[in-house]
């Protein structure tokens, strides 16, 4: 291993080591050019009797959503501590894994883990959703054995895997009697599960209805989550197998044991119960998500379905005209390898809670939906992901749920390049006002310079989502929308961290010059001490307030608060009912 974990070329080297607890150099277990290796090596996990290894390998340009592969190997110590690996073999996955069962496309896998019965686990999408596999017997599986398994529970349109961005995660854990308690995710929504593989009963686990899940721990009878609902925050949850009931340790008095936010000495009930901390807001000001599909266009010119969170105005206070349809605001998770979380968030509910309805789109290359439906957007970035935003807007303004007149967009990173490229080319698609303005949060307007400037691991990553360069080349500027200002006529607001290097803020201002000379309407506010997403207090809040205020430009109404941080919104007029931009 390169002392400093960079190879002659200049790479960056990703292998496998073991770490010594008294100060000794790192011992390589898979090396640069070793079986199992890769350009990417992720995710080792040991077995209970620490005598097989299992690990994540994959090559560029493919993401580990797109080919991981799940290699094995028999782990061998010898003296003075030493510690070795014999016999790596690959288990599942990859392009060998799809070719083995008819198909045309790699097999990514996701989240191996060893049960305390020493079997291996991990979830792969070979059957288009990533269900939990399970190893034919205890110790190091046999080359190439888990591709032709069959998932545990193979008959339910849901998710147990997900991308892996990071390091770490965990989807699934197992009690001390051998079942696995799983998060599981079908329409957008996250549910918590319990399986026992003996008896294939399958059992939904007692709580209060969790709806997204970070990550799931068990202890013997113990599974502590970190958790949202739809209607508190994410928090970390103990739920109790043996008595049925799910705490949030929010609740818990300071000092006080986990016992102390039980609901007393409760037995096993059909209706479990569960302990928690008070709501944050009345329910009279949440507004809580539907799913939707409708209708969107395809590559060939046919229809195919998209999907969304919709949420719609919820307020005590604020009301709309009687027989007036709201104003919708279409937000775009970023990624674009993720999805809308169907969890209670404070920035989303800003919006519902001034009036405006709202659609989290789960667009095409959305996760959660199964292999198919992530993989249309390969190739398709800045175009089915566009469509699909614009069909959601259509949808509902033909089921009379919003306004047609009054739609805005949304986004931040991925989400912004979205947004952006919806209000520059839906004139040219047919859809010409659509959205009437979009907001960009630090967004990518430029595809080439982000995939030149970025890091090891996304490097390769538009290869998939654009095409390979420089052959591509051309692809890539006609989908960025820095290259087409002249297509944009309508209000545009920019929102970036000064210090963000993975969009910098060269590409906003080269798109802000650009709006500039072509004279659209625009506004731009640089934060200082922010990066890739806003962090800071002050800053979240002013960044609503300034977008708030940006929709109440340019849809004609005042809005509550107190002045933001754009004072001047460059080459448009000042509305009459507004003191908040523009002079």
């Amino acid at each position: 291993m390169p002392a400093d974990g960079v190879l002659a070329d200049g790479a960056v080297a990703n292998e496998l080591v073991a770490i010594r607890t008294t100060p000794a150099p790192p011992v390589v277990i898979v090396g640069e050019g070793q079986p199992g290796s890769g350009d990417f090596t992720a995710a080792p996990t040991l077995s209970p009797d620490g005598l097989s290894l299992a690990w994540l390998r994959w090559d560029h340009p493919d993401m580990p959503w797109d080919a991981a592969e799940l290699w094995a190997a028999d782990v061998k110590y010898g003296g003075r501590k030493s510690i070795a690996i014999t016999q790596p073999r690959r288990v599942a996955g990859g392009l060998p894994g799809g070719q083995a069962r008819g198909l045309t496309r790699a097999v990514s896998v996701s989240l191996p883990k060893w049960s305390p019965d020493g079997y291996l686990w991990w979830c792969d999408d070979s059957t288009d959703w990533w269900h939990l596999y399970r190893s034919a017997a205890p110790g190091t599986p046999e080359a190439a054995s888990g591709d032709y398994l069959a998932p545990l529970i193979a008959d339910a349109q849901e998710e147990v895997g997900e991308p892996r961005w990071v390091a770490g995660g965990s989807r699934y854990g197992f009690t001390s009697d051998g079942t696995v308690v799983f998060a599981a995710k079908s329409g957008g929504f996250d549910s918590l599960w319990s399986y026992n593989p003996a008896t294939a009963q399958r059992l939904p686990l007692p709580g209060p209805g969790f709806t997204c899940i970070d990550s799931v721990s068990v202890n013997g009878s113990s599974v502590a989550v970190i958790a949202g609902l739809k209607d508190r925050p994410s928090s970390v949850w103990h739920v109790d197998l043996a008595t049925g009931v799910a705490t949030d340790l929010r609740a818990i008095p300071e000092g006080a044991p986990p016992s102390a936010a039980d609901s007393p000495a409760a037995a096993p009930s059909a209706a479990p119960a569960a302990a928690s901390g008070a709501a944050p807001l009345s329910a009279d000001w949440v507004s809580t998500p539907q799913a939707i599909s409708f209708p969107t266009g395809s590559q060939e010119g046919g229809l195919v379905q998209a999907h969304a969170l919709f949420y719609p105005p919820q307020s005590p206070r604020f009301h709309g005209t009687d027989g007036e349809s709201p104003p919708l605001l279409v937000r775009i998770h970023g990624g674009p390898t993720a999805s809308a979380r169907a969890e209670f968030s404070p920035s989303l509910l800003f919006w519902t809670s001034r009036g405006f309805a709202v659609a989290d789109v789960n667009y095409r290359g959305s996760t959660g939906f199964g292999r198919e439906y992530r993989d249309q957007l390969r190739g398709e970035w800045g175009v089915a992901d566009v469509q699909d935003c614009i069909a959601a807007a259509r949808f509902l303004a033909e089921q009379g749920l919003v306004d047609p007149s009054r739609c805005v967009i949304r986004g931040g990173s991925a989400g912004g390049f979205t947004a952006l490229a919806a209000l520059c080319f839906q004139q040219d698609w047919g859809f010409d006002g659509t959205f009437v303005a979009a907001c960009s949060l630090y967004g990518v307007t430029d595809l080439a310079a982000l995939a030149a400037d970025t890091h090891k691991f996304e490097s390769r990553y538009l290869d998939g989502l654009v095409g390979p360069l420089p052959e591509q080349a051309a692809t890539y500027q006609a989908r960025s929308p820095l290259f087409h200002a002249d297509h944009l006529s309508r209000p545009v607001l920019l929102l970036q961290g000064a210090d963000d290097k993975v969009v910098p803020p060269a590409q906003a201002e080269v798109l802000v010059t650009a709006l500039q000379q072509n004279q659209v309407p625009h506004a731009y506010v640089l934060f200082q001490g922010e990066g890739h997403g806003f962090l800071l207090r002050e800053t979240v809040v002013n960044a609503l307030e300034t977008e708030l205020a940006f929709y109440g430009e340019v849809l004609g109404f005042q809005p509550d608060g107190k002045p933001p941080a754009v004072e001047k919104l460059a080459g448009w007029p000042v509305a009459p009912s507004s003191g908040r931009m523009g002079t």
